[in-house]
C-alpha cells in the first residue's frame, strides 16, 4: 500500500501532522496540501538520479558548490539564487558560466544573502519566475526557518518538512549527504568531513 508507506515516512520526518494535511500558499496564489507535497517528492532519489544541477555544499560567506549529475554541460546563465527577499544570478556570482557533466562547480557567496548558521534557506531557480515551484531546480533550508521559498519548494517537489539542523558552534560548511534525496532535513550535514558527491 504505497500511500501507507509514504505516510509513515512523512511522520518519521516530522514534516506534517498525519491525516488531513496543512495547506500552503505560494506567491502565485495556488494552494497545496501536505499530502500533495509528499506525493510529489521521491525520498529515495539520490543526487546521481537528478536531471538538473544539485546543491552539494554551502559554506556561509564563502561559496556554494553545485554538482551536474547529467551527461551534458549545463549553461547557468539564466539560473538564479534566491534567499527571499534577496536574489542573484549565477553568471555574476563569480563562478563558471557552465557546469561540466559529472562535475562540481563553485560560485562565490551571493551578495546580500544571510550568513547566519542559526537559520536560512537557499533556492536555485532556472529562471526568474520565483513564485513558481516548477522553476526551482534545488532547495535547502537549515535551523528554525519558515516562510521564504519553502512553500514553492514543497509544491515543486524539492523539499518536505522541517529544515536541516542549525550549525554547531563555529561550523560554516553544510554538505549534502551521499545517497540522500536532498529533499528533507536528513539530507544535509554540517562539517567539511562529509564526503563530497560523486557518481563514479
Amino acid at each position: 500500500m504505497p500511500k501507507v508507506i509514504l505516510g509513515v515516512c512523512v511522520c518519521l520526518l516530522g514534516a506534517f501532522a498525519c491525516g488531513g494535511g496543512e495547506s500552503a500558499e505560494s506567491d502565485s496564489g495556488a494552494s497545496m496540501t501536505s499530502s500533495d507535497a509528499a506525493a510529489a517528492i521521491n525520498l529515495d532519489e539520490s543526487a546521481c538520479d537528478a536531471s538538473d544541477l544539485v546543491i552539494v555544499e554551502v559554506v556561509a560567506d564563502d561559496h556554494i558548490t553545485l554538482f551536474n549529475p547529467t551527461s551534458a554541460a549545463i549553461d547557468v546563465a539564466n539560473y538564479r539564487w534566491c534567499q527571499r527577499p534577496n536574489y542573484d544570478s549565477l553568471s555574476t556570482a563569480g563562478g563558471d558560466s557552465s557546469a561540466a557533466p559529472g562535475a562540481s562547480v563553485s560560485f562565490n557567496w551571493p551578495e546580500g544573502f544571510s550568513l547566519s548558521g542559526d537559520r536560512g534557506e537557499l533556492a536555485l531557480y532556472n529562471s526568474s519566475s520565483f513564485g513558481d515551484g516548477s522553476s526551482i531546480v534545488d532547495y535547502l533550508c537549515w535551523g528554525e526557518f519558515s516562510g521564504g521559498r519553502m512553500s514553492e519548494a514543497e509544491s515543486g517537489g524539492h523539499w518536505l518538512g522541517s529544515c536541516s539542523s542549525a550549525a554547531p558552534s563555529g561550523e560554516t560548511t553544510l554538505r549534502r549527504v551521499m545517497e540522500s534525496s536532498g529533499k528533507s532535513q536528513i539530507s544535509y550535514a554540517w562539517g567539511s568531513t562529509t564526503p563530497a558527491i560523486s557518481c563514479m
